[in-house]
């Protein structure tokens, strides 16, 4: 995860290799709990920045919980991108 940290400012999203970590557990433990994890790169960042806060009540995810499993998820999502092109 370390390589996707040089994509993270793409996002403004000021991502360490810490709040990546965190946001990765928080989406295996708080969103695989309900359901079948969805890899980073399955769906575009609007996608998840729909979906997201429509779920974080069901699972009861914190605003700040939210940020980071976002962060997480673009950090990757864009990771993939690049690797494909």
């Amino acid at each position: 995860m370390e390589q996707d940290l040089i994509l993270a400012p793409v996002h403004g999203n000021g991502s360490d290799l810490a709040s990546l970590n965190k946001g990765y557990n928080l989406y295996v433990n708080k969103c695989g709990s309900c359901h079948y994890l969805y890899r980073p790169a399955k769906f575009e960042a609007a996608k998840w920045k729909k979906d997201l806060p429509e779920m974080s009540d069901r699972a009861k995810i914190t605003k700040e919980e939210q940020d980071l499993i976002l962060k997480y998820l673009l950090t990757k999502h864009e990771a993939s991108q690049v690797k494909h092109q």
